[in-house]
């Protein structure tokens, strides 16, 4: 996002040159606080400061409530793919999970401790992506789908989850899903973003085995990576 407002400084490149400069700064503040919302890390925050006021009768109505919605859609957005259907999930699965590969690669080759998920010789794909549906995608989409009412998306998490489930017991759909990675639909068809971040369950409603599969959903990152942050208000510096 850095790159993208450094190459509107290029007023043939800039999609906001016909903004004042208020609303051009809100703009810019708004895509800001929405990719950094995006960080799953601290998705609990702000998946529960949404589920708490979008039960209000006027949520909506003032634009800290706009800006969390914002926030809310694209967290969703981020992680979809687990809500799509099998064949799409399955497909981008493999591709995230070759990403990590590559990273551990890059870490075995600069003397680094491999990250979490990340190495291609000792990953259990199908646990990673129930880790992945229970602590990072059904938390973030089942506020979601209450609030849009719909419940396709969770009813599509629930035969992925069961999919995985199945895929562990069952050489048949394993060799099906191996088959499914190098012949599925195109990239385009679907989000390209990791599931990199915390569960969202704070630890103190996990018992010790959700806190370790919690931490085993997240890939590439160790701890103290990133600093918390509440979700963000609207009278903020928007410089």
């Amino acid at each position: 996002i850095c790159e993208a407002f450094r190459a509107m400084r290029h007023r043939s490149r800039n999609i906001l040159k016909n903004l004042t400069t208020a609303d051009a700064l809100t703009m810019r503040y708004t895509v800001i606080q929405c990719v950094l919302a995006t960080d799953l890390s601290l998705g609990p925050r702000y998946i529960a400061a949404f589920e708490s006021r979008a039960k209000r009768t006027d949520f909506g109505h003032d634009d800290e409530d706009k800006l969390l919605l914002l926030q809310q859609m694209l967290k969703c957005a981020d992680v979809s793919h687990a809500t799509r259907p099998v064949r799409l999930h399955i497909r981008w699965s493999h591709l995230i999970t070759e990403e990590f590969y590559l990273q551990g690669d890059t870490e075995l080759e600069m003397g680094l401790p491999l990250s979490p998920l990340c190495d291609r010789k000792d990953h259990n794909i199908a646990k990673s992506q129930r880790g992945f549906i229970s602590f990072v995608v059904r938390p973030c989409f089942t506020p979601w789908a209450a609030f849009c009412k719909n419940n396709e998306w969770t009813s599509m998490l629930a035969a992925n989850f069961e999919h995985w489930q199945a895929s562990e017991s069952s050489p048949h759909v394993t060799k099906q899903a191996e088959s499914l990675k190098l012949t599925g639909s195109s990239a385009s068809t679907g989000p390209a973003s990791p599931p990199i971040g915390a569960g969202a369950l704070s630890p103190a409603t996990r018992s010790p085995q959700q806190q370790a599969d919690a931490r085993a959903a997240v890939p590439g990152r160790r701890s103290g990576d990133v600093s918390p942050a509440e979700p963000s208000e609207p009278n903020a510096s928007r410089r």
